[in-house]
């Protein structure tokens, strides 16, 4: 015959398991944050060069008069 389990014992169980769930959520969270901010950056960083680009052709049709 087995003891009885305590019981509070599952109750403790399922709130570990709560713990490390919403711990997970919360880092994947950060690093979708993370991501979004690394994109950001990144396509500001393409417009300045698109912009830039945009610039220089306008010069070179300028100098080509």
């Amino acid at each position: 015959m087995h003891a009885p389990c305590p019981a509070g014992m599952g109750g403790k169980v399922i709130k570990n398991y709560k713990t490390y769930a919403f711990f997970l959520l919360l880092i994947i969270a950060v690093l979708a944050i993370m991501d979004g901010l690394n994109n950001s950056n990144a396509a500001e960083e393409l417009r300045k060069e698109q912009d830039r680009l945009a610039e220089e052709v306008e010069v070179s049709k300028m100098n080509m008069k």
